[in-house]
């Protein structure tokens, strides 16, 4: 499959969202070689798109590229990352794999006033529970009653 969407991927009517579904598919295999280089080749062709521009840094992420992920959000302009809330779901996981959670925390509940009962919330959600857990493990029930 991720051979027949690479040849799809260089057709002259190739679109943002066939990236988006290319990626996708890679990412969901765990085919970091295919999702980096289809990133790479989508956000060439389509610099300025909100879709591509914050699976970018999550490739980059989920693949261990933290530093590529971090240029690819300072790379970003102010007005971009705030209308949409993909890269700050992003930019706060970013912060949570590199162990800020301080930060992370802070854009987490960001997210949740933003959007309080969409998927970004629920993920919010999840990470910010991750995060209470790191910050009190003691709290943690050990077993003993």
């Amino acid at each position: 499959m991720m051979k027949v969407l690479g040849y799809l991927l260089q057709e002259d009517d190739v679109t943002e969202d066939d990236f988006a579904i290319a990626i996708s598919a890679a990412l969901t295999d765990g085919d970091f070689t295919h999702a980096l280089s289809w990133s790479d080749m989508g956000n060439t062709k389509f610099p300025n798109s909100l879709m591509l521009g914050p699976l970018a840094v999550r490739v980059a992420r989920e693949s261990g590229e933290l530093d590529r992920a971090q240029n690819l959000l300072a790379n970003i302009d102010e007005k971009s990352l705030l209308a949409n809330p993909n890269f700050l779901l992003e930019k706060a996981k970013l912060f949570y794999d590199k162990k800020d959670y301080v930060s992370a925390k802070k854009l987490f509940e960001e997210l949740k006033d933003m959007d309080g009962w969409t998927d970004l919330a629920y993920e919010s959600d999840v990470y910010l529970a991750r995060i209470k857990n790191i910050e009190s493990p003691s709290e943690q029930k050990s077993g003993w009653w």
